[in-house]
């Protein structure tokens, strides 16, 4: 008796593949486009200090792991913050 393995269908690894690269554009879209974002200047004049608010505290939460990525990839300060945060820089 053989046993036939099952096997996947490159059409269906090509769908899940886009699938996965459009969550992760719109994802990273959502994190330049939605929030408000402010640079603060240090003494070179060059930003040291990059804050981007959200319009919730889940949604500021939720790109906090990119924002640590663009703070290791540029070399400032990234901080998320939401609208209504009493003390955004805690």
């Amino acid at each position: 008796m053989s046993v036939m393995k099952e096997r996947r269908s490159p059409a269906l690894i090509a769908a899940g593949s886009l699938l996965l690269a459009a969550l992760l554009a719109a994802y990273l879209g959502g994190y330049f486009w939605l929030g408000e974002y402010e640079e603060t200047p240090g003494l070179s004049g060059q930003a040291e200090l990059i804050t981007r608010g959200y319009q919730s505290k889940l949604v500021s939460d939720v790109y906090k792991p990119v924002a640590w990525i663009e703070e290791k990839l540029r070399g400032f300060t990234v901080h998320t913050w939401w609208m209504n945060d009493p003390d955004p820089f805690d």
